[in-house]
């Protein structure tokens, strides 16, 4: 499992040379790589990926996205 997942983000650094926020949140909410109990965004008996948190930070600007699966929504924190 450790090395399909170093593949996957091996790959996806191979296709996505700029960081763009939505396409990295694009790759961590993806549940089709692999069988649920090990892609990225994971689901097992007793575990699973639960929320998934953005961090982008800018000279002295951040903002935080959260986002919450079991809730299934999200939050926005800006700091300017």
């Amino acid at each position: 499992m450790k090395q399909l997942r170093e593949e996957w983000f091996a790959n996806w650094l191979k296709e996505n040379t700029e960081f763009e926020q939505q396409e990295i949140l694009k790759f961590h909410k993806n549940d089709t790589l692999g069988i649920p109990a090990t892609s990225v965004k994971m689901k097992r008996l007793f575990v699973e990926t639960v929320s998934i948190t953005s961090v982008i930070k800018e000279n002295s600007k951040v903002d935080i996205l959260y986002i919450d699966f079991l809730e299934k929504g999200q939050k926005a924190l800006q700091d300017r």
